[in-house]
């Protein structure tokens, strides 16, 4: 009877170690996709910035354009 009892702890601990094994490769597998989307999150903040930069810049461009063409209206007449 103890041996049977010692088997089974054996059994156990075994599974326990497999599982213990299995979830660290899971949190590892979580982590490196955990950064993954860290680093993509980085890019898309840096496409934002950009992209209202240009925005702005945009908005300058046509204001300026703007001024021109009523330069022009000015002097047509």
């Amino acid at each position: 009877m103890p041996h049977n009892l010692i088997d089974r702890l054996h059994d156990k601990v075994k599974e326990a170690a497999q599982q213990i094994n299995h979830l660290r490769k899971e949190r590892d597998r979580i982590l490196e996709e955990l950064e993954m989307i860290q680093e993509e999150n980085k890019k898309s903040r840096k496409v934002i910035h950009e992209h209202q930069s240009l925005l702005q810049e945009r908005q300058k461009l046509q204001e300026k354009l703007e001024r021109l063409y009523q330069k022009l209206d000015r002097i047509k007449i």
